[in-house]
């Protein structure tokens, strides 16, 4: 994977982060407080038929175990953090290969 593709889809996830944000702050007005929701709810919200598809797919066509326990763990996991995480680790390995690469050429 190139650098400018990590970078990309780092801040990809910076801004899905915003927008998952956006949905705690925004989508409670109905109940009356923030709460973290999990990932999975906030993929059932925006398109509940993808997430049954996704799940067909990966039991019967890669591994049955890694949808339960792996993925519906991340799927349990709150939207927010799961985005803020990948943001940060795919940055940030962004800045690694930058740096590499300028020791590298010896700038």
């Amino acid at each position: 994977m190139g650098r400018l593709f990590l970078c990309s889809l780092g801040w990809l996830f910076v801004l899905a982060t915003f927008g998952a944000g956006a949905w705690e702050v925004f989508a409670p007005a109905a109940k009356g407080g923030v709460a973290l929701r999990p990932l999975g709810a906030l993929w059932y919200w925006i398109d509940p038929g993808s997430l049954n598809l996704a799940q067909a797919v990966v039991e019967r066509y890669i591994l049955p175990e890694l949808w339960d326990p792996a993925i519906v763990t991340l799927l349990q996991q709150p939207a927010v953090l799961v985005f803020a995480v990948t943001a940060f680790v795919l940055l940030a390995l962004c800045l690694i290969i930058r740096l590499w690469r300028r020791w590298r050429m010896g700038v």
